[in-house]
C-alpha cells in the first residue's frame, strides 16, 4: 500500500509540473487544451532520464496538451504507424485511441521521443518518454 502512495505523489508532482508549463502556452495562437491522464508506464519511462531532459520532456507533454498546431508542428507531431512507410496505418489500441510521436529533442545522439495515445474521448494519455532508436509503444 505504502509503495502506491509514493507512486501517486510522484505522479501528482509530474501531473502538477505539466499543468504549470500548459499555464505558460494558453494564450498561443490555436491553443487547445485537452484533458489528459499519465499511462502506466509515464512516470517510469520519464525518471531513467536526468533532471534537464525530464524538463524538456516536461514542456513537450504541456505543447501536445495545448494542441496548438505550431506547437505540435515545431516537434514534427505525427502518428506513431505500424510500419516504416508514411503510408503505413497508425497504431490503434483495441479501445480505439490512436498512437503519436513527436520531438522531446532533435539532433542530439539518442533524442529523446514523446509517445501518447489520443482517446476517443478527445483526451490525451501520456505513454512514455524514450530514446528515437526505440520502437516499443507502451499498450
Amino acid at each position: 500500500m505504502k509503495r502506491k502512495a509514493e507512486w501517486m505523489a510522484s505522479s501528482r508532482a509530474i501531473f502538477a509540473a505539466i499543468e504549470r508549463e500548459m499555464l505558460c502556452r494558453v494564450s498561443i495562437e490555436g491553443a487547445r487544451p485537452r484533458i489528459f491522464i499519465l499511462g502506466p508506464r509515464f512516470e517510469e519511462t520519464l525518471r531513467k532520464h536526468d533532471e534537464g531532459r525530464q524538463r524538456k520532456a516536461i514542456r513537450a507533454c504541456a505543447d501536445v496538451v495545448i494542441g496548438a498546431p505550431g506547437l505540435l508542428s515545431a516537434r514534427s507531431d505525427h502518428p506513431y504507424r505500424t510500419g516504416p512507410a508514411s503510408t503505413a496505418l497508425p497504431v490503434t489500441r483495441s479501445d480505439g485511441a490512436i498512437a503519436r510521436r513527436c520531438y522531446v529533442e532533435k539532433n542530439v545522439p539518442s533524442a529523446l521521443r514523446l509517445h501518447y495515445w489520443v482517446l476517443l474521448s478527445g483526451g490525451l494519455e501520456l505513454a512514455s518518454v524514450i530514446t528515437h532508436d526505440k520502437r516499443d509503444f507502451p499498450a
